[in-house]
């Protein structure tokens, strides 16, 4: 049988556990959002100078000369390019006349 409107509970809600875990939740968060912020607080507004890394295990040592060593200077005048077509034809003739070599000879 269905109920009538005047037999309705009008009772206010209880709170139960998770009522409780749900206020316990809320206080967590708002303690942790300003322990988040006192740390921010803490760091300053600008970022310092990043240090130049050093290769590790290099160990820089004065020359025995007592100074740098400079580098040669340039005259201006090209230097030949190196052919390395000449190189190759080279190898190539070298090549063949090796298989001339361990070819074995025919009688005629």
């Amino acid at each position: 049988m269905a109920r009538r409107d005047d037999e309705l509970d009008t009772s206010p809600p209880t709170n139960d556990a998770f009522t409780g875990m749900l206020a316990i939740s809320l206080i967590a968060l708002i303690v942790g959002a300003a322990l988040l912020y006192l740390d921010w607080q803490q760091y300053p507004e600008s970022t310092p100078k990043k240090p130049i890394p050093k290769a590790p295990g290099a160990v820089l040592q004065p020359a025995a000369d007592g100074g740098a060593k400079k580098p040669p200077a340039d005259d201006g005048a090209k230097k030949p390019a190196d052919d390395g077509a000449k190189k190759v034809d080279d190898l190539k003739k070298a090549d063949d006349a090796a298989k001339k070599d361990d070819e074995p000879k025919k009688d005629a």
